[in-house]
């Protein structure tokens, strides 16, 4: 079982599958306030969270940071939720007058604009051998054969509703725009970007299918192209190779 299907087997109230993708995802694997890693590993190399998704604002009027002008749609909503490991939930909850709202939302920001620094700095340094791991597993996917008709990246953004956080990961992801290019271009095999590309887009085929969207379908397509890695140079080469697709091809609607 992948990680993303062990987490939306668990009841969060009006959360969707979707929602608890892009929460996760923004954490990238790690308590937002500690910062340890909140995935295990079985026995089987499947992995599984052992992290906690915490209210900001309380869900229950015993609940700590209990807001009373708050509605359940909002209590529930993604931005009012925090992803940590057990330990520091404890430990927010326990000391109410420390962790207010205002200072967890900075914290879950902070942690955010962390992993973006952190995968900028893996991006920069990315190497052919971490874009190899990703395309040796890309590269046995099926051609998808199509018109490729190149737009801004911007109105891809705009068009899919993508979020400001997935924007300034494309543009991450595309300060190695060259580098891939010519990785692909350095190959004998004619066909070799097109199988690459076409393992994007059968999966962003079957995603859409299954009713996801907008950033829940972008690290929907992160986690396919790294084979579910938690490691950031892999996630980096990932997420380079994801951004020059996305931009050149139809890997998100036109």
């Amino acid at each position: 079982m992948r990680l993303s299907e062990d987490i939306s087997q668990q009841v969060y109230y009006l959360m969707t599958v979707s929602d608890l993708k892009v929460l996760w995802a923004e954490s990238a694997g790690l308590c937002s306030k500690c910062r340890l890693p909140i995935i295990r590993i079985r026995v089987n190399n499947n992995k599984f969270p052992v992290g906690e998704m915490a209210h900001i604002k309380g869900e229950k009027q015993t609940a700590p940071r209990y807001d009373p002008d708050v509605t359940q749609e909002e209590r529930d909503d993604p931005n009012n939720r925090i992803v940590l490991c057990p330990t520091c939930h404890t430990e927010i909850d326990k000391d109410e007058a420390k962790y207010s709202n205002e200072l967890l939302y900075k914290i879950k920001d902070d942690h955010i604009k962390y992993i973006q620094d952190k995968l900028q700095i893996a991006v920069s340094n990315i190497t052919f051998a971490e874009l190899e791991i990703i395309i040796k597993y890309l590269i046995t996917r099926p051609i998808y054969d199509d018109d490729m008709r190149v737009i801004p990246a911007s109105a891809k953004i705009k068009k899919n509703d993508l979020s400001t956080t997935v924007d300034k990961n494309i543009k991450i992801g595309l300060m190695q725009r060259r580098q891939v290019m010519e990785y692909l271009n350095q190959n004998i095999d004619p066909q070799f970007s097109d199988r690459l590309r076409g393992g994007f887009i059968k999966r962003y085929l079957e995603l859409k299918k299954q009713g996801i969207k907008g950033d829940s379908l972008f690290y929907s397509l992160l986690d396919f192209s790294s084979n579910y890695s938690d490691d950031f140079n892999t996630r980096a080469a990932d997420l380079a190779i994801l951004s020059y697709f996305f931009e050149i091809c139809d890997v998100f609607e036109k």
